[in-house]
C-alpha cells in the first residue's frame, strides 16, 4: 500500500496557475493528523504537495519523486488545529511562486519559488494512517 494516498481531481489535465482550495477536517491518526493539496502530478507518478499537519502545527511544501519526498519549505508552525473541526487550505500557484495558508490562521502561511514551473493534476493528499474528512473542494484556473 501505498504511504501516501491521493485522490485525484478527473477533470482537471493540465493545472499551471491559479488556485486550490479545500475545506478539511482532521479526524484521527496513530503517527499523524493532515490534509494536503497535491498539484503539478505527472505520468510517473511526481508532484509537489503543500500539507498541514497538527502534530506538528504546521504547513510544508513537498516535492514527491522516484519514492522519496523532499521538503522544500516549511512554514511558520505552532498553530495546532483541533481535530473535528472545519478549516480551509488554500493554495496559489502563480509561474513559479507557490503560495499556502490556512484561513483564518496568520500564522500558518508560507511562500516559496520553485526552480521552474509546473503543470499536471491535481488532487487532494494524506498520510496512509491520517483519517481526513475533504469537502467542496474548489479549483479556480487563472486566465492570461
Amino acid at each position: 500500500p501505498t504511504a501516501f494516498p491521493l485522490s485525484v481531481a478527473s477533470e482537471i489535465r493540465d493545472f499551471t496557475s491559479g488556485t486550490l482550495r479545500v475545506q478539511f477536517r482532521l479526524i484521527a491518526g496513530a503517527s499523524d493528523q493532515n490534509a494536503g493539496i497535491v498539484f503539478g502530478l505527472q505520468p510517473d507518478g511526481s508532484y509537489h504537495y503543500l500539507r498541514y499537519n497538527t502534530k506538528d502545527g504546521d504547513l510544508a511544501l513537498w516535492r514527491w519523486a522516484d519514492g522519496q519526498r523532499t521538503v522544500l519549505v516549511h512554514g511558520p508552525g505552532g498553530v495546532q488545529l483541533p481535530l473535528g473541526t472545519w478549516h480551509t487550505l488554500e493554495l496559489s500557484l502563480d509561474g513559479t511562486q507557490v503560495t499556502g495558508r490556512v484561513a483564518g490562521q496568520p500564522r500558518l502561511t508560507l511562500s516559496h519559488a520553485l526552480p521552474q514551473p509546473v503543470r499536471g493534476r491535481v488532487g487532494l493528499w494524506v498520510k496512509r494512517d491520517a483519517v481526513t474528512a475533504f469537502r467542496e473542494f474548489r479549483v479556480g484556473i487563472a486566465t492570461p
